[in-house]
């Protein structure tokens, strides 16, 4: 019998979700604003004058630092969090490094809730 790719995704698609459209355009819009303004004199110069005194070049820097450490920390989390369960890993991995928080929010809802299904089977 046939199955059709629409109803029946291959098993690797079947376990990996993708958050909303929105954070897939708001988080690495927001993060390559924070980088130009941490990393481009120019572009942290048309900033307005109250903003710029407070948000300093430097502070500019600490921010996205601390910002792109934290996505290849839950990337990196992900990733092995996902291996570990049997999900497609390098998907996971890559999407949480992308947009953090969403994806690593939605790759924890799947293994809890399948956590809590296995324990209901037993």
């Amino acid at each position: 019998m046939e199955h059709d790719a629409a109803e029946n995704p291959p098993e690797a698609l079947a376990d990996f979700s993708s958050p909303a459209l929105l954070w897939w355009i708001s988080i690495p819009l927001g993060m390559g604003l924070t980088g130009a303004l941490a990393l481009s004199n120019g572009a942290h110069a048309l900033m307005p004058a109250p903003m710029g005194a407070i948000l300093t070049p430097t502070v500019m820097r600490i921010i996205f630092v601390v910002a792109v450490g934290l996505h290849v920390l839950e990337g990196s989390y992900a990733m092995s969090r996902a291996k570990m369960r049997g999900l497609p890993a390098a998907a996971w991995g890559a999407q949480t490094l992308l947009l953090g928080y969403p994806s690593l929010r939605l790759l924890l809802r799947r293994t809890r809730d399948g956590a809590r299904a296995g324990a209901e089977a037993s």
